[in-house]
This record gives structure tokens, C-alpha cells and sequence, in this order.
């Protein structure tokens, strides 16, 4: 799976975050799924915020296995509160992933706003002379399933690139191509 994207600013990591947890999260082994992310804007908030995703995955995935979750995107899933009298341990469960994801939300937002949190990274090093238009390949591997057996608890591959960028290459203009 491929998710493109470009601009942290017409793009919000929030909306990439939400896109890749519905993604990794999709009724299949995870042994069998990888998800890449190419940032052609070669944004340390869009890197951020997938490592903050893949802490995130390894709750959601196994809450939408569990409880056969048709809406995979975090976001629109809390959108209603949770009226009806369900099992109590789905109530619990419930609760927990949604506290959880309010937690990466604002953590990603508070971001978006203020880079104290970028600041504090060592990870994000390797964005720190990159520039959009003239940087070298980055390629992270955020999340590595190790297990290998595809059971309801793992989460698939999440991978962060970056293609090579120099102002006097030219470069296709469009994102990914």
C-alpha cells in the first residue's frame, strides 16, 4: 500500500495519520501488508508523525481485528459516542483506544503548532539540512513486523521515504510519481 503526500500544510499529518491507520489496519495478515509512505515535501512533522502512528497501530489494529471494525479510520470511528449498553469489556476497550487516540491527536496537532516536540527527537536528525527542493534519499523504516505469522495482534510493515531532490535535477512535479 501506497500513501503520497506532499505538504504537511495542505496535507495535515492528522489526515496522513488517520489514512495510514485505516490502511494498516484492513482485514488481511499483516505478514502479507507493508505501507509506504512517500513524502515528496521531506517533512520531519510527517516522519513524526508516523512514528507516533506506529506506537498508536499496535493498539488500534488489534481493537479493529477484535471487534470486526467495518470503519478503520480512527477519526470517523470515535466521531459518535458510544450510546448503546455493549459488552463491558468492548466498553473498556473501547474507551482505552479512544483515550489513546485523542492522546496521538493532540500529540500530532501540538506539533503541527510548536516544534519543541521535532526539537526533541534525535530520530529527526537526518531531516536537519534537508530542505524540500534539495535533499538526498531518506528511507525509515518506522515499523518492522518481526513476528512473521500474520495473527490478529500484529501490524503490518510502515515504512517513511523520501526520494532524492536537487534544484538543478529535474523532477517529475507530481507527488510519488
Amino acid at each position: 500500500m501506497f500513501v503520497p503526500t506532499a505538504n504537511p500544510v495542505r496535507e495535515p499529518p492528522i489526515i496522513v495519520v488517520n489514512t495510514v491507520l485505516s490502511l494498516l489496519a484492513l482485514n488481511y495478515p499483516a505478514n502479507k501488508l507493508a505501507c509506504y509512505v512517500s513524502d515528496d515535501g521531506c517533512s520531519p512533522l510527517t516522519y513524526f508523525s508516523l512514528k507516533e502512528t506506529s506506537k498508536f497501530a499496535k493498539i488500534w489494529v488489534p481493537f479493529c481485528k477484535k471487534y470486526n471494525v467495518r470503519v478503520r479510520a480512527p477519526f470517523r470511528y470515535f466521531l459518535n459516542p458510544l450510546d448503546e449498553p455493549y459488552d463491558p469489556e468492548f466498553s473498556k476497550d473501547w474507551k482505552m483506544t479512544k483515550e489513546e487516540y485523542e492522546k496521538l491527536r493532540r500529540k500530532v496537532e501540538d506539533s503541527t503548532r510548536d516544534s519543541y516536540l521535532l526539537d526533541a527527537d534525535d530520530e529527526l536528525t537526518t531531516f536537519s539540512n534537508a530542505k524540500p527542493n534539495n535533499h538526498s534519499t531518506i528511507v525509515k523504516v518506522v515499523w518492522e513486523n518481526k513476528g512473521g505469522v500474520g495473527d490478529e495482534k500484529e501490524v503490518p510493515h510502515l515504512v517513511y521515504i523520501s526520494r532524492e531532490k536537487r534544484p538543478d535535477f529535474k523532477v517529475h512535479k507530481l507527488c510519488s510519481a
